[in-house]
């Protein structure tokens, strides 16, 4: 199948969100928001995660002096992340 060509250019609003969709930076956002929802509805009052790396597939975080790992999917579709469980990382 071939792939369709666009007849004319994206612009404005809908240039933007489709410039961002699957960015880095934009995964890097949607998994900060994540955790902070994850360490909210455990009862944590700092709620706020120190991402010290940000792989394809995982996230690094610093809580308590404490590291952890991650794992992540994203669906570029619905621009959406599923986290998995925390694995504790020496």
């Amino acid at each position: 199948m071939k792939p369709k060509l666009l007849t004319k250019p994206i612009v404005g609003q809908a240039a933007l969100r489709e410039a961002a969709a699957g960015s880095f930076e934009q995964i890097m956002s949607l998994v900060f928001d994540a955790l902070r929802v994850i360490y909210a509805l455990g009862g944590d009052v700092d709620i706020w995660p120190y991402l010290l790396a940000v792989f394809p597939d995982s996230v690094v975080v610093t809580r308590e002096g404490k590291n952890w790992r991650y794992p992540y999917s994203y669906d570029l579709a619905t621009n959406t992340i599923t986290l998995g469980g925390a694995i504790a990382s020496a």
